[in-house]
C-alpha cells in the first residue's frame, strides 16, 4: 500500500467561515497541507495560503496558516512529510486553532 500523507480530521460540529489555521507542535520538520469537507469522509482540494504554497512546513513551535474565508464543517491536517524524531519518523500536532479574521 502506497500512500503520499496520513492526516487528523477536525470537526467544528457544523460549517463556519474560517480564514486562518494555527498548529502547535512539539516537533519541527514535517510538511503538511489543510483541506477542508463538509463530507468527512472526502477532502478532494487542498486550500492556497493567501501567499500561494498549499504544502505547510512545521518550522516553529506555533505556525499559521492564512488563507481566502472557507466554509466547512471539517477540515483535515494532512500530513505529507514526517520529520525525525527520537523513536523514528513522526508529527506531533499539541493544538490547533481555526479562525476567522
Amino acid at each position: 500500500m502506497d500512500k503520499d500523507g496520513v492526516g487528523v480530521v477536525f470537526d467544528l460540529g457544523e460549517p463556519h467561515r474560517i480564514d486562518e489555521v494555527t498548529l502547535r507542535t512539539t516537533l519541527l520538520g514535517w510538511q503538511f497541507q489543510l483541506r477542508g469537507s463538509d463530507d468527512r469522509t472526502s477532502f478532494p482540494k487542498p486550500i492556497f495560503s493567501v501567499e500561494g504554497p498549499s504544502v505547510f512546513t512545521a518550522d516553529q513551535t506555533s505556525t499559521t496558516i492564512r488563507f481566502l474565508p472557507v466554509r466547512f464543517r471539517y477540515f483535515l491536517v494532512w500530513i505529507t512529510e514526517l520529520a525525525e524524531g527520537e523513536g523514528g519518523y513522526q508529527a506531533t500536532i499539541a493544538e490547533a486553532q481555526f479562525s476567522s479574521g
